[in-house]
């Protein structure tokens, strides 16, 4: 009796110092300001930018330094599809950063931003997980990155428990597929339908085991509650970059490199990042942490050379103008007066006016002339097809008459009854010339139609028919093959089309050619584009053009040899030669590169302090301590 007591007080004592223990360390964190420490990580440089933005985990490294030891290991680390975490794999080398600032350059329309984040010991817990949250701000948005997870193993043996015992609740309640299985007395219900076979459906109601049902379905319905009870701190795998567990919390600091690329923005300069944390334990936050100071990235871009000057290319403008439409008409068999309500007619001739409407307002052209001309299908006799089409062109030459006479009323009343106090005449197009042009059977329309058809297989010996120069008798051979039915339905109805052909002059011109000077719309684009960093879509536009803009547009999107040929193109100059030694880094050409940088300093001075800002440059200029004479 007296043992058990002694070790219950044991328990009691041992739970009452734990607890003084986790509430003396939250208040030294608290009263020392103790947060993550944050430095600008090594892997800010170019070397990272060919990386997918969707590769979240590229550069992502944890080591452990310990507490004896003067040194940082650097690991790589590596995404665990199957446990959903980032664990380490291998040492590669050691690392020292001792900056809140860097440098970075934006490539491919993406910058690259990396930090290490130091846990000290203080801050990791066997009981605890802290939960450390990456902040990046940027012009008016502020982003959020995935997590950082530091996890003590009595915190995560705590979440693994609550798990076992829920998972256990879940394996008493019968999943749907098992319910008959479970939950009907089948040894009696096989003997009542032995007897009963006629009464099967209703003695599976009667035979069910109605309490374990109900039993099974408030189990099914108290897994939310359960899961709340049993589970305190749920595994969190959305947005979780690295969930590391930890054994020994007085041993080692934690340290882990963290990379993340953005998409560039207009007017991109800066990214600051800071880290937000708190602390969990049971199911409750013990504290928040104050947020760790800021780091700061200063953003480069090749955009900064943009030259925007307007290009203006020579255009021909010409005077004369024509307009060639097709609209399809159906006359009744052997008629040449137009029925609006006539299979698709009303449509047609609906298209038909718009088109003269359009043609006839236009500020820029006049018409001069309009030629009507119609044919008709292969179907009759030649002279008797070519009476009919020439009447029916009449019938069509009379109704857009009929349009234009009415076009031209309405806007004279219009122009009288709202516009009195104007001066200028409204120019209706008085002198248009109508013409008609008969095509009677269209059969170069045939030609092509049963050439392109995808239906018709025999195309070759339906075609032989066109070596007959009679044209009654070829439509007779023609009728005699076994195509005809869908030639004749399917086809003779498109032949019988009505062409109309606007000829028109540029107002006010004289000679039939213009030379004249416009802004080239074409390379202005382009400079949009690649000043909106939408380089794919710059590249198409200034592809064409031997320009600074266009070599950028290459350099951007690291076509280097493609710039090169361009910038060998262009004459010397500040601009030209700063992006050359940026191609020349690039290609392993290092002594062009400085020679190339340098002359561009020399012919303007702030370039000196330009190739700080980009990897490529400042790489050199610490390499060959360019400027140690200055």
């Amino acid at each position: 009796m007296y043992k058990g007591i002694s070790l219950s007080i044991g328990v009691i004592i041992s739970f009452l110092l734990c607890s003084c223990g986790v509430n003396y360390k939250v208040k030294q964190i608290g009263k020392e300001n103790i947060t993550a420490k944050v430095l600008v990580g090594e892997g800010c440089g170019i070397k990272k930018s060919s990386v997918n933005l969707n590769d979240t985990d590229f550069a992502d490294t944890l080591s452990y330094k310990g507490l004896l030891e003067n040194r940082s290991i650097y690991m790589e680390a590596e995404y665990d599809s199957l446990m959903g975490e980032t664990i380490a794999k291998d040492v590669l080398n050691e690392i020292v950063v001792e900056a809140s600032f860097k440098n970075v350059a934006e490539r491919k329309g993406l910058v690259h931003i990396s930090f290490d984040v130091f846990v000290p010991e203080k801050l990791q817990d066997l009981h605890w997980q802290l939960r450390l949250s990456p902040k990046l701000y940027f012009l008016d948005e502020e982003m959020n990155l995935d997590n950082i997870f530091i996890t003590g193993v009595k915190f995560r043996k705590l979440q693994n428990k609550g798990y076992s015992r829920y998972n256990r609740y879940v394996s008493m309640v019968v999943d749907d597929s098992l319910y008959n299985e479970k939950f009907i007395y089948w040894g009696l219900l096989d003997k009542f339908i032995l007897r009963h076979s006629d009464m099967a459906d209703m003695a599976q109601l009667h035979y069910k085991k109605k309490l374990l049902i109900k039993l099974n379905e408030k189990l099914s319905e108290n897994k939310d509650q359960i899961f709340e009870r049993f589970v305190k701190e749920p595994f969190v795998k959305e947005r979780v970059r690295l969930d590391s567990v930890i054994s020994d919390s007085q041993t080692q600091v934690i340290k882990y490199s963290y990379s993340q690329q953005i998409k560039a923005r207009n007017n991109l300069r800066k990214v600051e990042m800071a880290i937000e944390g708190e602390i969990y334990k049971d199911g409750e936050k013990l504290c928040t942490l104050e947020p760790s100071d800021t780091l700061t990235y200063y953003v480069s871009s090749m955009v900064s050379f943009v030259e925007d000057t307007p290009r203006y290319a020579t255009k021909v403008v010409n005077r004369n103008l024509y307009l060639d439409e097709n609209y399809s008409l159906d006359f009744k068999k052997g008629t040449s007066e137009i029925d609006e309500s006539f299979s698709h007619n009303g449509v047609e001739i609906g298209n038909m006016k718009k088109r003269i409407r359009e043609v006839l307002q236009d500020t820029t052209y006049v018409v001069d002339s309009l030629i009507i001309s119609s044919a008709c299908s292969p179907e009759g006799s030649v002279i008797l097809n070519t009476r009919l089409s020439g009447r029916r062109g009449n019938s069509i030459k009379d109704l857009i008459n009929k349009y234009i006479q009415f076009y031209k009323d309405s806007i004279s009343k219009e122009f009288w009854n709202i516009n009195l106090m104007e001066t200028e005449v409204v120019d209706t197009n008085d002198n248009i010339e109508i013409k008609l042009a008969n095509k009677s059977e269209d059969w170069n329309g045939l030609y092509n139609l049963i050439y392109t058809s995808e239906v018709l297989d025999n195309k070759g010996k339906i075609l032989e028919i066109y070596s007959i120069g009679n044209l009654d008798l070829r439509e007779n051979a023609l009728r005699k093959l076994p195509e005809y039915k869908y030639i004749k339905d399917t086809l003779y109805p498109r032949l019988r089309k009505v062409n109309l052909k606007f000829a028109l002059h540029r107002k006010g011109m004289l000679k039939d050619t213009v030379h004249t000077v416009v802004l080239d719309s074409v390379y202005m684009a382009g400079v949009r584009a690649l000043k909106e960093r939408d380089y794919k879509t710059a590249i198409s536009y200034l592809k064409d053009y031997n320009c600074l803009n266009a070599a950028i547009a290459y350099i951007s999107m690291d076509y280097n040899n493609s710039a090169y040929k361009v910038l060998q193109n262009l004459p010397e100059s500040a601009d030209r030669d700063y992006l050359f030694a940026v191609l020349c880094s690039r290609l392993g050409d290092e002594k062009r590169a400085v020679e190339y940088y340098m002359n561009s300093v020399e012919l303007e001075p702030s370039m000196r302090h330009r190739g700080n800002l980009d990897p490529e440059i400042s790489l050199l200029i610490t390499k060959y301590n360019l400027f140690t004479n200055y």
